[in-house]
């Protein structure tokens, strides 16, 4: 049995510059408990033979162990790992987290549609996926999701706070769920979006009203990088983000907008 077209391409690229073993399929709810979601490791097309949508990874030498030689050897795949995230299709990376100290858990996109009521494809279920832009789906394929196109405008992107089935928004929130956003992709600019924005810039304390693209990816790298955050982002409030003093938690008044220029 062999993983998704995703997950074959990751373990075919990792093959090539580490020495590791992977743990792929195995039909099981996260923690094994029916009430929970179907974990990414139990997804099945079984008419193309993919068994398994995720995988776990160790170094051959150490196994599932928390020993500090181990996990700096999974550091530097990581590294490899979070630096390839678009051209993988990669949806998630749990490492040095709860649960994940002694080994790399990945995930791909399309992903398995995990709501733990459905019956699993091996069972007499339907094949039935979710891809990035939140749309189902009956197939893993055999393509890497494309990154977000950004929006016609390449000049001025403006998102103002109540926007609505906005593709600029759309743009933003793909752009930050790569990161761990969370977001649903709906096109909708409200207190959930903004509270991503916030958190990403660690403005704490400030309602970001624009930020210029540039600034918003080097933070995109620095937060997900191995050595984390630098330091701080500055005394006045996150640097290349333009706000006001406020509790984010309120979210933008409406009329207010969030100005992204795009170079």
């Amino acid at each position: 049995m062999a993983g998704t077209p995703n997950v074959r391409r990751t373990i075919t690229a990792l093959r090539d510059r580490f020495d590791l073993l992977y743990g792929v399929y195995n039909p099981r709810h996260i923690g094994s408990n029916p009430l929970r979601p179907w974990s990414q490791h139990a997804a099945a097309e079984s008419a193309k033979g993919y068994f398994g949508n995720g995988i776990d990874i160790v170094h051959i030498d150490y196994g599932y162990s928390d020993d500090p030689r181990h996990q700096a050897e999974l550091d530097k795949v990581y590294a490899y790992l979070d630096a390839h995230r678009d051209e993988l299709g990669i949806r998630q990376i749990l490492w040095r987290v709860r649960s994940h100290f002694n080994h790399i858990h990945v995930d791909f996109w399309p992903k398995m549609a995990d709501e733990f009521w459905r019956r699993h494809p091996t069972k007499g279920g339907p094949v039935v996926v979710r891809y990035e832009d939140g749309t189902l789906g009956d197939t893993y394929g055999g393509l890497l999701p494309a990154p977000p196109p950004p929006p016609s405008n390449m000049d001025d992107m403006f998102c103002a706070f109540g926007d609505t089935d906005s593709e600029n928004v759309r743009y933003w929130q793909r752009r930050m769920n790569r990161v761990g956003g969370g977001l649903t992709v709906d096109g909708g600019y409200g207190k959930k979006t903004q509270a991503s924005v916030v958190a990403l810039a660690d403005g704490d304390g400030f309602q970001i009203l624009s930020f210029e693209a540039d600034a918003i990816e080097a933070v995109i790298t620095e937060r997900t990088s191995p050595e984390g955050p630098e330091g701080p982002v500055g005394p006045t409030g996150p640097q290349g983000f333009q706000g006001v003093k406020g509790d984010p938690g309120e979210g933008i008044s409406t009329g207010d907008q969030l100005a992204v220029t795009v170079n």
